[in-house]
């Protein structure tokens, strides 16, 4: 026996208003899948081929009853929305769940029960109260699949000639097939984060076109260390006993200061930055991915909710990916940590502008972004060591390890950046340092 779509009686009849999609996120999934080996499955009256089901589809307009519960706004919120349909798999991955969406967005269907249907008699049966003809449904049969999902929009599945169609809340949505070629292919969507194996740890170290002095009042202070730092307390003992209070004291007003602009520079969970009447804000935009069966994720960074940057990435499993924001009135910066498999550790990336400083300057990893004094300031490895950028000249210190992306106690050991300074722990030929570097 087939299952019934979900059934709204006293239906007015409606016309079919669609609102306008909203915008497919440029970091979409795209890539079709191969179609499978033909299917068909007995059903009462016929035998149905489920072959042009299987795929991705995306709701692109409704109609809707007098007796709907979904607002305006959370009808346009399933506009753009994607279903993944293979032939064991149903994915529904809501970018952006709709207040009714009370609903498993995964479904491993039982069977998929087909059957031909005069699209009349239908509606009539299922008392859906609606003329098919006023929603666009102008042919005389459709196809009924019935999934076995139950409690989801696609337990009972319409398709037309063209479409699929959905009924959910007294809301008909309707679905186009995706082409593989539609939109912005995955493959022009730059990578920020490359896997393990594709990272070029030989990376042959740019020259330093200007002379390796320190500019701009810039000063590095080490102290050695005759131990690591206490990953709890960020205790410190020197090598030439200094006590820590007495090192921490020469610069400790400085290392209160914040960082400014304090509304343009947002560092941890906050995720926008301000500038006069201009907000910068990055996101996370998931696909799922249906022939890996995983997320794809990408980085958006929108400019007054304009898209001005879009790359794909790994998110970090054991800190936040969005690490720094910040934006002055002529250039915008983002710095994110990614986990770089098969090795749970983040990798810092600094994009500037758009453009992956790694990419650019043959870095292994970017981080630590910040204003000095009012001048850009990062660490950078290549080749393995590492050194620092400070008002656009590179000025290499040689260190093995710079500890940074810290999780949980671990992150006690962070860098602490300020105004003008920040402050660190580092390693080099297996001595620890304790560092302060800023213009003083």
């Amino acid at each position: 026996m087939f299952r019934k779509l979900i059934s709204l009686l006293f239906f007015c009849v409606a016309a079919c208003t669609p609102l306008t999609p909203m915008p497919t996120s440029t970091a979409t999934f795209l890539s079709a899948l191969a179609p499978p080996t033909p299917t068909f499955i007995i059903s009462t009256n016929t035998l149905v081929p489920l072959t042009n089901l299987f795929g991705q589809w995306e709701i692109y307009k409704y109609a809707r009853g007098s007796i709907s519960i979904l607002t305006p706004e959370e009808i346009n919120n399933w506009m753009g929305q994607r279903v993944f349909i293979s032939t064991n798999k149903i994915v529904f991955p809501l970018k952006s769940p709709p207040f009714h969406a009370e609903f498993n967005t995964e479904c491993d269907p039982p069977f998929f029960l087909t059957s031909r249907e005069n699209v009349q008699e239908y509606f009539i049966k299922n008392d859906y109260g609606i003329n098919p003809v006023a929603i666009g449904i102008t042919q005389d049969e459709i196809t009924i699949i019935s999934t076995g999902c139950s409690g989801t929009p696609y337990i009972t599945i319409i398709q037309t000639n063209d479409d699929l169609v959905f009924l959910w809340h007294g809301v008909f949505f309707f679905l186009k097939k995706v082409e593989s070629d539609a939109g912005i292919a995955t493959s022009s969507v730059p990578v920020l984060c490359p896997s393990a194996a594709s990272v070029n740890l030989n990376a042959t170290p740019l020259g330093n076109e200007l002379p390796l002095k320190l500019q701009n009042g810039l000063s590095i202070e080490e102290h050695l260390l005759s131990k690591a730092p206490d990953s709890d307390t960020r205790a410190f003992s020197t090598e030439d006993g200094s006590t820590q209070e007495a090192v921490l004291a020469k610069h400790a007003i400085e290392r209160e200061k914040p960082l400014q602009p304090y509304d343009s520079f947002y560092h941890g969970w906050d995720v926008s930055a301000f500038q006069g009447g201009n907000k910068l804000a990055v996101s996370d935009s998931s696909e799922y991915n249906i022939s890996s069966g995983e997320w794809d994720h990408f980085v958006q960074v929108n400019l007054d909710q304009k898209l001005i940057y879009t790359a794909a990435y790994h998110p970090a499993e054991l800190t936040y990916s969005f690490r720094a924001l910040w934006m002055d009135d002529q250039h915008w910066v983002l710095e994110v940590a990614c986990e770089t498999k098969p090795y749970p550790y983040a990798v810092g990336h600094i994009v500037m502008d758009g453009k992956s400083l790694n990419e650019l300057y043959a870095y292994e990893e970017s981080f630590g972004f910040q204003t000095m004094h009012g001048k850009f300031f990062y660490f950078f490895n290549r080749g393995g060591k590492i050194g620092i950028s400070y008002n656009g000249q590179e000025i290499p210190l040689g260190y093995d390890n710079v500890l940074h992306y810290g999780c949980c106690s671990a992150g006690v050991l962070n860098p602490i950046m300020s105004e003008n300074m920040v402050a660190f722990f580092a390693q080099r030929g297996g001595h620890w340092y304790y560092v302060e570097i800023g213009v003083f």
